[in-house]
């Protein structure tokens, strides 16, 4: 089993702060109002555990919830970066292919394969805040792109994001 004592303080730093810029990254992705924008925050901050709720008996993921509060508030100043959305997505993009190769190397191969669906269940548990049946709203299309991308970048292939 693969937990935090396996990887170095800085690959630790880059796992759990992923899933944190995955999750702002969808934030970004779109230029919502102030209400979405705000639902959008509190599904990263809730989405930690609930996405990891579909993975019980992993420790990689266990250990990162345990940091999961850090690594959501290290990306507590957004409005700085939102004057620079693009750049940030890429950021995130570039660390998720980071945190793939970090996984593929240190990691048993079920439990990367999970943790990497976790960060990305956080970024679909983001999009999906706004999207109500109700309302008829669907992920939008860049928030679609991204999702594709995060999961492209974490080297999950097929990957199809949810309509709603």
């Amino acid at each position: 089993m693969t937990n935090k004592s396996d990887f170095t303080k800085d690959e630790w730093d880059d796992i759990i702060t992923c899933a944190g810029m995955a999750g702002h990254s969808i934030l970004l992705s779109t230029k919502d109002g102030i209400f979405e924008t705000l639902k959008e925050k509190m599904a990263i901050i809730s989405s930690f555990e609930k996405a990891a709720s579909k993975y019980p008996d992993n420790e990689l993921i266990k250990s990162a919830i345990g940091d999961s509060e850090t690594a959501a508030g290290k990306e507590a100043g957004i409005s700085v970066i939102e004057n620079n959305r693009e750049a940030y997505i890429e950021d995130t993009l570039g660390l998720c292919s980071e945190v793939a190769e970090i996984l593929k190397a240190k990691a048993d191969e079920r439990e990367a394969e999970e943790f990497k669906r976790w960060i990305v269940s956080i970024a679909e548990d983001v999009a999906l805040a706004i999207a109500t049946k109700k309302e008829e709203k669907m992920i939008s299309k860049d928030e679609n792109l991204t999702l594709r991308e995060i999961a492209g970048e974490l080297g999950i292939e097929g990957y199809i994001p949810p309509d709603r």
